[in-house]
């Protein structure tokens, strides 16, 4: 099939374009901007410059001028992340880190496990954007620090808060029958501080199916959307400096979907948790972070097809970080009691896992080396040893290349392994699955001089024993795959204006068929510029990806034509404690898929305004 010949030339340009912006960021000469602290990529709190990892941080103020309605398309933007979604707002999105799975990428809300141990997958799309403060992503395998899923990566979701008193409000209008109101508060009173955030969005959004979808799911009707959210966060620092901190938050979405003519089918998607939590500086050069908590995952379908999953994750960890004297290692113990309930029955229904691991972090000269080691006792698989290697040398002071390698696993989801058999279809689980298994390694070169930065990373992932869904026989471990690719980022400010610019050349390839892995692409990129002119703050983002197959074994039927996509965004600061803001999603109105059959939304506007006082 000939591929489209706007979409051809778009991703192709972005080669180019990753050139041109390069040689402008060698070129300017921008102040450099406050060091960043993540604390992801090492579980402890570091600037982001510590870590030779690939890490990604979006701030609220990225968030905002970002004109995303969305998590995935945040990701799309600042991480170019592969998606496949089956429609629009609210309805199940996949994400794919380096070609991995989605089950692949683990997922943090303010470091608690928030994933359906029944599904093997996180409802990431019941989050929305006011809900978040800051999302990190660490791009990689990261067993090693975080056990099982960390396969292609680990994104983190921080709620809203802030270091200083703050009163905030926002409401939006848009097309779609979108509307949106949100309210904060965050006071300190001595050593005493506390957050408060409300929210609730809603949009009656275009049919979640087309005419085409399989199994004639079609529905020609609206799937409206909403979601009702709020966190709340509580601390106090006492006089031995200890920082004892209660927090919880919880995101309650309903979204109709298709199935089928005629008939209203709806599902609700819960995500909540709750923990405690001390800090503490036992001794120089000892920080202490102990967490108690409790994530949990609830999904119900109601009308003509009902179902309940539920999943709650108890969770405790303590983790030390110990100064060394070109760095720091990071010791920690953690322990998780998952279990299950629902609609269906399972033959075992909880599971508990005891971790023990380290991360160390040392820089000799121009030299650095990382190294982390997890071992993960699990009354269900047994013990794991997961880790990773990582060497970096500093050719001058502001260009630096490294190498790594790691090993991951993912152990498979109760639905996998005791979800019991269909009348009809057959059997819908096997309790003899083994967990997948990842090695990979990655090599590439960092430069940073200002507030320009340029990474380009080369990788690849072997992943056997994939769990692989055979109709009529269940999931099998029967899939090897091999997944190679370059990405590239560049961030520059040229002639005033902050750009962004990413693009991944891939080969996500099954080694058992010789197919590309489903709904994987093999190019994809993504453009972000912003530019303030006086109290006007503008943004235009482009979203590209090449062609899909969204089926094992590319079949015509299940290809995807590649595509292009603009939003833009300007925002008015009416003074300082009000401003005015207008996103325009898919300006070009563009008729493209995530996933085969399924709807996205078409050309849409949100203007929403804002109150913030400090």
């Amino acid at each position: 099939m000939k591929r489209n010949t706007l979409h051809a030339r778009v991703l192709g340009a972005l080669p180019v374009c990753t050139t041109l912006f390069a040689s402008l960021a060698i070129t300017s000469h921008a102040q450099p901007a406050p060091e960043v602290i993540a604390v992801t990529a090492t579980r402890t709190a570091q600037p982001l410059s510590a870590t030779l990892d690939t890490v990604i941080v979006v701030n609220r103020a990225d968030i905002e001028s970002s004109g995303a309605v969305d998590l995935a398309q945040l990701l799309r933007i600042f991480a170019n992340a592969d998606i496949r979604a089956t429609g629009g707002a609210g309805q199940p999105a996949s994400i794919f880190l380096r070609g991995a799975n989605s089950t692949h990428t683990l997922f943090l809300v303010d470091g608690l496990r928030v994933n359906s141990a029944t599904l093997g997958s996180t409802s990431f799309e019941a989050l929305p954007l006011d809900l978040i403060e800051r999302v990190e992503i660490v791009k990689g395998p990261m067993s090693g620090l975080y056990g099982s899923d960390a396969i292609g990566g680990v994104v983190q979701i921080f709620t809203r808060g802030e270091k200083s008193p703050t009163l905030r409000a926002s409401a939006g209008l848009g097309s779609a029958g979108a509307g949106s109101v949100n309210a904060g508060v965050s006071v300190q009173d001595g050593a005493a501080a506390a957050d408060l955030n409300v929210g609730h969005r809603r949009i009656k959004d275009v049919s979640a199916t087309r005419p085409e979808v399989a199994f004639g799911l079609h529905n020609p009707d609206r799937d409206p959307h909403e979601v009702t959210h709020g966190s709340v966060r509580a601390a106090y620092t006492f006089r031995n400096g200890e920082t004892l901190s209660l927090s919880a938050f919880q995101s309650d979405g309903k979204t109709d979907f298709d199935a089928g003519p005629g008939g209203a089918n709806r599902n609700r998607q819960k995500l909540s948790g709750y923990q405690l939590e001390s800090k503490n500086e036992l001794s120089p050069g000892w920080q202490s972070h102990l967490r108690v908590g409790r994530g949990e995952d609830e999904l119900t379908y109601s009308g003509g097809f009902t179902g309940r999953f539920r999943t709650q994750q108890d969770q405790a960890a303590w983790i030390n970080e110990l100064k060394t004297v070109r760095g720091f290692m990071t010791v920690g113990l953690e322990a998780r009691k998952e279990t299950v309930s629902g609609s269906s029955t399972y033959v075992v229904n909880k599971r508990e896992t005891t971790s023990v691991f380290t991360g160390y972090l040392e820089r000799l000269g121009d030299q650095q080396v990382e190294f982390s080691l997890r071992r993960d006792e699990e009354d269900q698989f047994g013990a794991r040893t997961t880790g990773s290697f990582t060497y970096g040398l500093w050719l001058n002071p502001s260009l630096r290349i490294f190498a790594k390698g790691g090993r991951a696993f993912r152990a498979p989801s109760f639905a996998d392994l005791y979800l019991p058999d269909d009348p009809v279809f057959g059997p819908s689980s096997n309790p003899l699955l083994k967990p997948e298994r990842s090695n990979s390694g990655e090599a590439g070169a960092q430069w940073k001089r200002g507030g320009n930065a340029i990474n380009v990373t080369a990788f690849e992932n072997r992943i056997e024993d994939l769990v692989s869904f055979v109709f009529g026989s269940g999931p099998r471990n029967i899939r090897k795959a091999k997944i190679r690719g370059v990405e590239a980022d560049i961030a520059t400010l040229f002639m005033g204006a902050n750009i962004r610019a990413s693009v991944t050349v891939q080969r996500p390839k099954d080694e058992d068929t010789g197919f590309r892995l489903r709904s994987r692409a093999k190019q994809f990129g993504s453009l972000h510029v912003t530019r303030s002119w006086g109290e006007w703050l503008g943004g235009v983002s482009v979203i590209a990806t090449g062609e899909r197959f969204d089926s094992a074994n590319e079949t015509a039927a299940s290809r995807m034509g590649g595509y292009a996509i603009v939003n833009a965004n300007i925002r008015y600061r009416v003074n300082p404690r009000w401003d005015v803001a207008l996103a325009l999603s898919n300006l070009g109105d563009k008729r493209y898929e995530l996933a085969r059959g399924y709807s996205t939304p078409g050309r849409e506007a949100l203007l929403t305004v804002r109150f913030n006082a400090k």
